[in-house]
């Protein structure tokens, strides 16, 4: 083991022990016992140390051949699993379904054998669940026909799917339970249709798997005795009945004790094809331990994805799932108690989570941070000032003009880690784009595919590095001077209508001079308002219309005229000033404001304006930071923008639905809650670490089972080609006392700070917070103390 390892896995001891002392109720052991680190789904841990920081870079530990040991891959979306002495333990990919362990150094400590001494097999069909690392024994589940101690010469005789208890020491079988769904499904469980089971207080909880020919999702629940794998319970005379066709495998929440002492919540998440059919995409189901029942509690409607992972917050008693946007939303927050929810969308580009198994309770306990797309994660905020709302942050860490085809997509496990700063730690991996692909989006600066260097990466990123936001907050909208007029001809108009808001009270406008509240939420929970023109430009007072974020519903005023203009020439004239065009601004003059007849799009994806369409051929572009004049001039048969002079190169016709020239009855602003990455004016995230991994599936799920770093603080994952445990470690420069990559004279104070008072001493002159490992930086002769006998190397180092 090398110098800073062993200091590293000695702080790991003493920090968070590793004794495991056989328990009376078996509990999960250490801070990252089962995919996605415990039974609520959190994904996040405080107690694993961050060791790699700004300037460290990363370089492998250990490569772990697993061919060659008889053993494989972890199958599908199947996580990597740690005891608190950093063991690693994995389940085994398809034709292969085994057991194994290994220490953080790489070594082969066991696979799992059945009474016999054979090496045990967890049914004839392959799955994505994760072993479950207990206190006293290790927990795993099986799919299709289980065998009789783990022996494929002896499937079940009844085609029964099997979980298994093995001794964490030698791996040893001490139990096994076939689980009683004969008749039902001919040949066992199928394939990856299985969730991960659950360990809490001495009891397992299984929810089964069963497919019916509609599919519609009939499963049973399990609760098994831990220590000697009897059934105490089950659903198999009532079994839930679910009409899904999305996924049935994944990561259920648990929640203890959530509906009373002994009763439980688990949370489920699946699809139904709809978001809108009333049919649950969530499901909770109360566990009742004292009358031993499970009974569907609630299902509500949510978003769709690939696979479940639903996220457990004891603190405010929420589920939250991230999701593709197929449903109108990308993140769903319920109510676990009664399954009243609320959802938002995050920032164009970076909002597909459907994919992306990166999703996290964040540290503060009022949302997640989501794995996205483009280089980016998203975080969800419960809006405390606006309860029922999420509030929405976009994060980018690549200005890389290929990362829209591949640097960014989270499409692996990950976690969120906390450094002695407190900063949210973000440990990720993403796609790769190597070979060419018709159907591969073109990379501008590097030319159509195939891009031979992006491979897939690991990626440790600050999440809290930059207080920048990709369009969380986009810029309001100003509105002054409004005209309609009519007349014979545009030499000849007249007013029907205008407002410069003078003689108006600040605050809120609708109520004031027949203004009318046009607002929607989320993004609209509040109205529009009369301010001071903020520009500086001497306006006066104004309207101001500003969307709160990013989550759809609009804010917006109206107006109804107290004459319609219907005269030959009918012109609507304004002043506006938009900080950013990253909103869709909506003008409306149709009759009762309805938006059916004349109405005008400032689309946020085009910065242009036009009428009744999005960019048509009548657009005209808008600028950002300035207070432009705008016009719609109707009349001669056409309607015609202009734009501070600049017209319409291909005006539309002056035709209603009644083939009668547009009738102006109101004035209506409405500006849409839309996010638009604009990666050219984002300050990004840079990552603190990118490790080229040189794994390439071409838009596949290049690292797998991770990547996850353990207690020992290295990350670990498996090369999804080559099968082979990769362990990663900190590539620090020795002698760089101040952790910023380089050996200069800048690492003279903090050497000098560790030799006089020790690591106490060096940690206080790196800010209190260093990224970087005590003994590695300054102990220059590698006999781990830091003291006099480094101080002539620490020189010479120095001297040119």
């Amino acid at each position: 083991m090398k110098p800073f390892a062993r200091f590293v896995a000695l702080t790991v001891v003493l920090t968070i022990g590793v004794c495991s002392v056989a328990s009376a109720q078996d509990n999960l052991d250490g801070p990252w016992a089962m995919k996605n680190a415990n039974l609520m789904g959190q994904a996040r841990s405080d107690e694993i140390p961050v060791i790699f920081g700004t300037g460290t870079g990363a370089q492998e530990a250990f490569r772990l051949d697993t061919l060659a040991l008889g053993l494989e891959r972890t199958p599908g979306w199947g996580g990597i699993a740690f005891d608190s002495s950093g063991n690693i333990y994995w389940k085994t990919n398809a034709g292969n379904n085994k057991l194994a362990k290994v220490d953080p150094d790489g070594n082969l400590l066991w696979v799992a054998k059945g009474s016999g001494g054979g090496d045990y097999v967890f049914g004839n069909q392959w799955n994505s669940t994760s072993p479950v690392v207990g206190q006293d024994r290790i927990y795993a589940l099986g799919a299709g026909v289980g065998y009789t101690d783990g022996n494929s010469a002896t499937p079940d005789a009844s085609n029964r799917p099997v979980i298994a208890a093995f001794n964490k020491t030698t791996g040893a079988l001490i139990w096994e339970t076939f689980l009683p769904e004969t008749g039902i499904h001919p040949f066992g469980w199928e394939a990856n249709a299985q969730r991960t089971p659950l360990l809490y207080n001495g009891k397992i909880y299984v929810v089964g798997q069963l497919d019916t020919a509609n599919a519609s999702f009939n499963f049973n629940v399990y609760q098994l005795d831990a220590a000697t794998g009897a059934i105490d319970w089950d659903t198999t005379g009532a079994p839930f009945f679910w009409f899904v066709s999305g996924p049935k495998f994944g990561t259920t929440a648990f929640a203890p004790n959530l509906f009373g002492a002994g009763i439980h919540g688990i949370f489920v998440n699946s699809s139904s094809g709809s978001g809108m059919d009333g049919v649950g995409e969530v499901f909770a189901i109360r566990v009742d331990t004292i009358a031993m029942t499970a009974t569907e509690e609630w299902q509500a409607d949510g978003g769709h994805v690939s696979r479940g992972h639903t996220i457990f917050n004891p603190a405010n008693n929420r589920v939250y799932t991230h999701t593709f946007a197929d449903y109108g939303n990308t993140c769903y927050s319920f109510d676990a108690l009664t399954g009243v929810s609320y959802a938002a969308r995050g920032p164009s580009g970076l909002d597909n989570h459907g994919f992306y198994d990166f999703g996290a309770l964040s540290w503060d306990d009022n949302g997640i941070v989501a794995g996205g797309a483009r280089g980016g994660m998203v975080t969800y905020t419960e809006d405390l000032m606006n309860p029922g709302n999420l509030l929405v942050d976009g994060y980018q860490y690549t200005d890389d003009e290929c990362a829209p085809n591949w640097f960014g997509e989270f499409r692996v496990l990950g976690q969120l880690l906390m450094d002695k700063a407190g900063n949210s730690i973000a440990v990720g991996g993403t796609n790769s784009r190597v070979n060419e692909d018709a159907f591969d989006p073109f990379c501008p600066d590097a030319g159509p595919a195939p891009y031979p260097d992006k491979t897939a990466r690991v990626v440790v990123m600050n999440l809290d590095a930059s207080a920048s936001v990709l369009g969380a907050e986009d810029g309001p909208a100003y509105i002054d001077d409004i005209e309609v007029l009519e007349g014979p001809d545009l030499d000849n108009l007249v007013s029907v209508f205008s407002e410069d808001f003078e003689a108006y009270t600040n605050g809120v406008i609708p109520g004031q001079g027949g203004w009318l509240n046009d607002s929607a939420p989320p993004s609209g929970d509040t109205p529009p308002v009369v301010a001071d023109d903020p520009t500086g430009g001497g306006n006066g007072k104004i309207l101001l219309i500003d969307a709160n974020g990013n989550n759809s519903g609009w804010q917006g005023a109206t107006i109804p005229l107290p004459t319609p203009a219907t005269g030959d020439y009918r012109v609507i004239r304004w002043r506006q000033y938009r900080e950013d065009l990253k909103d869709n601004l909506w003008i409306d003059s149709s009759p009762g404001a309805s938006f059916s007849d004349s109405w005008l799009i400032e689309w946020d994806s085009s910065g242009t304006l036009s009428h009744k369409g999005f960019n048509d051929s009548d657009a005209v572009a808008l600028i950002a930071d300035q207070w432009q004049t705008v016009s719609i001039i109707y009349g001669g048969g056409t309607v015609v923008i202009d734009v501070d002079g600049v017209q319409s190169g291909a005006p539309d016709i002056d035709l209603d639905g009644n083939s009668l020239p547009y009738t102006i009855t109101n004035v209506t602003f409405e500006l849409e809650g839309t996010g638009v990455t604009d990666p050219e004016n984002s300050v990004l995230n840079l990552p603190m670490v990118v490790y080229d991994t040189g794994i390439n599936s071409q838009n596949g799920f290049t690292i797998r089972g991770g990547p996850v770093a353990g207690p020992d603080g290295k990350i670990y994952f498996f090369d999804t080609n080559s099968k082979e445990l990769i362990a990663l470690e900190p590539q620090f420069v020795k002698g760089d006392s101040n952790c910023d990559g380089v050996l200069t004279a800048a690492d003279i104070v903090p050497f000098a700070a560790g030799l006089v008072s020790g690591e106490a001493g060096w940690t206080a002159a790196n800010g209190g917070a260093p990224v970087c490992n005590f003994l590695s930086g300054n102990d220059m002769n590698n006999d781990n103390v830091v003291d006099g006998d480094d101080i002539q190397i620490m020189v010479q180092c120095l001297l040119p």
